[in-house]
């Protein structure tokens, strides 16, 4: 148990060191302007808060709500359907994807580094470098790991798995997929690679096969993250595979931060995966095929505009504010909380826009308790933790078809 010192994660360049913050001295703070270096994360000095940002813990003043963080008239939007104006709050949140994602057209992005063992054609890696492009218009800024190398890893047996894992992941995770195995493959069935077995995939796994996040903590180079995923080899004759989920899973969330470190309270509030997976997917998709993005898409996966699909699957509703307690949910990963993480993440993004959103999943990793938990919210925006908690509950709440009192 911590007392009196406070255990933060200091992100520093490339590296996360932990470190011991003493309690504040009597001894005056230099001045600080928005934008220097400070080193115990939530301090204050001023109107100015140390927080995490991505070039490591930073000065600035407390992210402000706003009744609409981003414009959804913006005459740049032209072109892409957003959510219906009946939906205030998922139609701004989309907007700010949309506009952050437009306004970085034309900026440069690392190479994308393709790893695989058989020979891929020149239209899957054209294929790759095009997705890849297009996932990181989105989030490149918002990672958490400076010096990152953005990595797709494409096997098509096995074999080929066993040989990719062995070559750039450290020793212990082959260890552990051999056990654990990965929840995809055919009808869903847990898949342990067998490292013997040469043969191509094919049949259903050409579909529905196993794939999963890369991240730079598991690499032996400490860099490398983004995804890996089976093909079929004939499907490479015309795309990659490259998953935009798994993609933005090992760039950009907090687990990309440290394979070791404490995430527990990353996603006690919010989620991220629709706004950066399903969205960058449907942009992307989109610019490639020279056709209107429809963020409204039925061929989203995860939640993008399924506002309705909740609605009576809960008979009483867990408070967000209670959402980071082990065993508060009958399943703290089921499908109905992590839907409303994700309506949490359209809430926020809406009225504090993307860097606070974005960043605040990375401003948690390290937390381990409430008491952190409730300092980070407080001196990450204007709002009091309960204030921020009461504009969560009354947004999401109603979509399970509740009323405020229940």
């Amino acid at each position: 148990m911590i007392a009196k010192r406070v255990l933060v994660l200091v992100l520093t360049g490339s590296c996360l060191a932990a470190a011991h913050v003493a309690a504040p001295s009597s001894v005056a703070a230099p001045q600080a302007q928005a934008g220097e270096k400070c080193s115990q994360a939530r301090a204050r000095n001023s109107s100015l808060v140390c927080i995490r940002t991505p070039t490591g813990l930073r000065w600035q003043q407390p992210y402000k709500y706003q009744a609409e963080a981003c414009n959804p008239s913006d005459p740049r939007l032209a072109g892409i359907i957003l959510p219906e104006a009946s939906r205030p709050e998922a139609r701004v949140a989309a907007a700010c994807v949309a506009l952050e994602w437009l306004a970085n057209k034309d900026l440069q992005y690392p190479d994308l580094q393709v790893l695989s063992e058989w020979k891929l054609p020149e239209v899957a890696l054209a294929d790759a470098a095009a997705r890849a492009r297009g996932a990181l218009r989105l989030y490149w800024k918002y990672r958490g790991i400076q010096k990152i190398q953005p990595t797709y890893m494409v096997f098509t047996s096995p074999a080929e798995f066993c040989a990719l894992a062995t070559k750039y992941f450290n020793p212990g995770m082959l260890s552990a997929w051999n056990v654990r195995g990965f929840s995809t493959g055919p009808d869903d069935r847990p898949w342990i690679p067998d490292c013997n077995d040469t043969k191509p995939f094919s049949g259903a796994y050409c579909t529905s096969g196993p794939y999963s996040a890369v991240w730079p903590g598991g690499a032996i180079d400490r860099k490398s993250g983004g995804a890996f995923g089976h093909m079929c080899r004939e499907d490479l004759q015309s795309s990659s595979g490259l998953n935009f989920h798994k993609f933005w899973q090992g760039v950009q969330s907090s687990i990309a931060l440290t394979i070791r470190g404490d995430t527990r309270f990353s996603h006690a509030l919010l989620t991220a995966d629709y706004l950066f997976a399903d969205y960058a997917g449907i942009l992307t998709e989109a610019e490639l095929a020279g056709s209107s993005a429809d963020l409204c898409s039925q061929a989203s996966r995860y939640y993008t505009c399924k506002h309705g699909q909740m609605a009576g699957t809960l008979r009483s509703y867990i408070s967000s504010q209670n959402w980071w307690r082990e065993g508060a949910i009958d399943n703290s990963s089921s499908r109905e909380y992590l839907w409303a993480r994700q309506a949490a993440m359209e809430w926020f993004t809406a009225h504090f826009g993307l860097d606070a959103a974005y960043l605040l999943p990375l401003a948690l990793v390290g937390v381990v308790n409430k008491r952190q938990y409730f300092a980070t919210l407080a001196a990450y925006t204007d709002r009091t933790p309960a204030e921020i908690f009461a504009g969560v509950d009354a947004y999401v709440k109603p979509m399970f078809g509740l009323e405020a009192s229940q």
